[in-house]
């Protein structure tokens, strides 16, 4: 991306920061994620659209979901210092993007991809039991908590099961070998847990994923490998830092 275009883009997100009702409304359509420079634009993009408060908060959010605590936002406000109608606030606009979960008592449930709530991709990790909202995040999670992790999932296509072994951040085994993943251009305007998140999937092979594709003709994405995922959670990293 040139540095005009890049100027530009920053421009139109700062005039669309003034106007508080799009506050949360970045537009950053089609960013397709193919490697980690791409990403650690995508999150100071997310970031310079977001109140400052929402750092700290999502970090205290997504540590305790790592150790399997739903979180309230009176526990935020302790945990963070910060005050409480800017927790509910900063709270209820990440919830709009789907950013975080919340349950049917209104605690936090899930966050950046990490989950208490079950869903296809579970995570065995440190003795816990936890879950990802979608294929890329079962392998960056593991990067950004420097974490050896168990994944089991399925392939979006055939439903076989496929096994995904991290330890000291590398691939040790997987199962079937031929598993890719499918994913998609990102849109910043489109809801994370319930949008994005739930068109990435797993497959056991490139051929299954050309299937589903198949099966799937107005969705646009492509083949990513494991590889590449695994890479993507050194920003999500630097993001919670």
């Amino acid at each position: 991306m040139s540095i005009s275009k890049n100027c530009k883009n920053y421009v139109n997100m700062f005039h669309r920061f003034l106007t508080p009702r799009k506050m949360y409304l970045v537009k950053w359509r089609d960013l397709q994620m193919k490697n980690e420079s791409e990403i650690k634009e995508f999150y100071n993009v997310l970031l310079f659209s977001l109140p400052k408060e929402t750092r700290p908060i999502l970090r205290a959010v997504f540590f305790s979901i790592r150790e399997g605590r739903p979180v309230s936002e009176d526990f935020l406000a302790k945990q963070t210092g910060i005050e409480t109608k800017t927790v509910e606030s900063v709270v209820e606009i990440l919830a709009q993007r789907q950013m975080i979960v919340r349950g049917d008592n209104r605690k936090i449930v899930g966050a950046l991809g990490l989950s208490i709530i079950q869903t296809n991709n579970k995570i065995q990790m440190e003795g816990r039991t936890l879950f990802a909202w979608c294929a890329i995040s079962t392998l960056e999670l593991s990067t950004a908590l420097e974490a050896d992790v168990d994944i089991h999932s399925s392939c979006a296509y055939t439903g076989e099961s496929i096994e995904v072994t991290v330890r000291n951040g590398k691939l040790e085994k997987v199962t079937p070998d031929s598993t890719v993943i499918w994913t998609v251009p990102f849109d910043s305007e489109a809801p994370w847990a319930g949008g994005t998140c739930k068109q990435i999937h797993y497959f056991s092979s490139v051929e299954h994923a050309n299937k589903w594709k198949e099966e799937h003709p107005k969705l646009h994405g492509e083949v990513m490998t494991l590889e590449q995922a695994l890479s993507f959670g050194n920003e999500l990293k630097n993001f919670l830092s």
